[in-house]
């Protein structure tokens, strides 16, 4: 069976959620909490705007770093930092680097 994720619960993404589950479809239901505009994409001043502006009406939370943080992943890998602390997930110090490790295998030590 084919298994969908919508991301964005709400009204809308609830009532597709219902649906598509309603048709015998495997459905992943994501609420968004927040969004993280980091790397250097987000030194881009139009686009930190933009995502400010799409999102000022809603309960999502927005976080841009300052620009001085934007020239490279800091951001992004203190965010994902602060995820794994809250979880009590700790790499031991000896682990080496791995450029193809994936973000979803953060247990995987």
């Amino acid at each position: 069976m084919l298994k969908i994720n919508i991301i964005g619960g709400g009204l809308a993404g609830s009532e597709c959620a219902l649906q598509l589950a309603n048709k015998g479809y495997i459905v992943n239901l994501y609420d968004i909490k927040e969004i993280v505009l980091a790397g250097g994409v987000s030194a881009n001043s139009y686009l930190r705007q933009e995502i400010v502006n799409l999102f000022k009406n809603s309960n999502i939370k927005v976080i841009i770093p300052p620009l001085w943080c934007t020239t490279d992943n800091a951001a992004m890998i203190a965010k994902v930092a602060s995820h794994l602390y809250e979880r009590n997930i700790f790499a031991p110090l000896s682990i080496g680097v791995d450029p193809s490790w994936r973000i979803e295998d953060y247990n995987k030590f």
